[in-house]
């Protein structure tokens, strides 16, 4: 079956499923050597549906693989409990169908999620006006999913979110300064409506009241004109010849420094400057420099307690994504050797 067809069976959108397939927790059954696109098995999916389950529990990528690939009684044991949260959410999830009901305008999501998916990629948006279509975050609801996008020219953030099919299909750009503000409207552990409307992005409470702590309405400023073609751009990226999984705060650490700071992935390690940290490497030895305080812009947005660093070459994209989260991606430049702060 296609990437598509995968996703839908498994409940894991397609940028999920190539994370572990660079990760090696999922690999395809095959990968056609023209086009590189992935096919998997059938009987793949029920892996696929425990990796996701394992996930949502917030097991760290090595204790997914040992629960799946080692000794049967334990991974029963951690598959119990979660079936028994599982069981939870979802009598949650019924009663929240229930009251709502499914005539509601706008796209339901949950607030907290998307305050997150915001506060992880807007750090990527242009800070100035140069580029005004840069000073704002992209939205787009389509196909079950609704992605979050954002750019300055040297990073560029993603991030996606599963939302309910059947809605409407839209996209805006949200204005940076308009964004923020309604971050802080985005409280609580409630489902909100996200719409666009005439120059704005409308998001709503799905119960239509206000309470004695929020409104029950916002609104986002647009911003005009049209985003850059960013999935064409990620479509053109070469193919990584190196994924590193390092823990996420023994890096941040690393990173602070000042001026362009060699790193270098090998067996076993990654080299960041005087540091080494522990790592697992998959993919050829490979050496590059990065203005420290971009990557670690890029780190610090990330979820849980790992990252994957997909590189591939001293003048391509370095890409940074959670290994919490398989759905949130950015892209920083590396940069010259003496260089600070522009690319290669």
């Amino acid at each position: 079956m296609t990437i598509g067809a995968m996703a839908r069976a498994s409940g894991l959108t397609t940028s999920a499923l190539r994370f572990y397939d660079d990760s090696g927790v999922l690999p395809p059954a095959w990968v056609d050597p023209a086009t590189g696109y992935r096919y998997y098995a059938g009987d793949q999916v029920e892996r696929a549906v425990a990796i996701r389950r394992l996930r949502e529990i917030d097991m760290p990528l090595a204790a997914v693989t040992a629960v799946l690939d080692g000794d049967p009684d334990s991974a029963q044991h951690a598959l119990d409990e979660h079936v028994r949260t599982m069981r939870e959410r979802a009598d949650v999830a019924a009663a929240v169908a229930r009251e709502f009901g499914a005539g509601a305008p706008g796209t339901p999501v949950h607030a907290a999620e998307l305050r997150e998916a915001i506060g992880q990629v807007i750090s990527a948006a242009a800070s100035g006006h140069e580029i005004p279509i840069l000073h704002g975050v992209l939205f787009e609801c389509r196909d079950g999913e609704l992605s979050l996008t954002a750019t300055d020219r040297y990073r560029l953030a993603t991030r996606t979110l599963a939302v309910p099919r059947g809605h409407s299909e839209w996209s805006a750009v949200a204005e940076l300064d308009s964004l923020r503000a309604v971050t802080a409207w985005l409280t609580g552990d409630r489902i909100v409506r996200i719409g666009s409307a005439e120059a704005v992005i409308r998001f709503a409470d799905s119960a239509g009241e206000a309470t004695c702590d929020t409104v029950s309405e916002a609104t986002c400023d647009t911003v005009a004109g049209t985003y850059p073609d960013y999935r064409a751009m990620l479509a053109a990226l070469p193919t990584a010849r190196t994924h590193v999984v390092v823990e996420r705060a023994a890096l941040r650490r690393a990173l602070d420094t000042e001026g362009p700071l060699p790193l270098a992935a090998s067996d076993g390690t990654l080299t960041a400057g005087p540091t080494t940290l522990a790592a697992v490497v998959r993919g050829e030895p490979i050496a590059l420099h990065a203005n420290p305080e971009t990557l670690s812009a890029a780190v610090e947005s990330a979820v849980g307690p790992e990252v994957m660093l997909d590189l591939t070459a001293p003048d391509q994209p370095m890409t940074v994504r959670s290994a919490t989260d398989g759905d949130l991606m950015t892209l920083v430049m590396p940069v010259r050797p003496d260089r600070a702060a522009g690319p290669t």
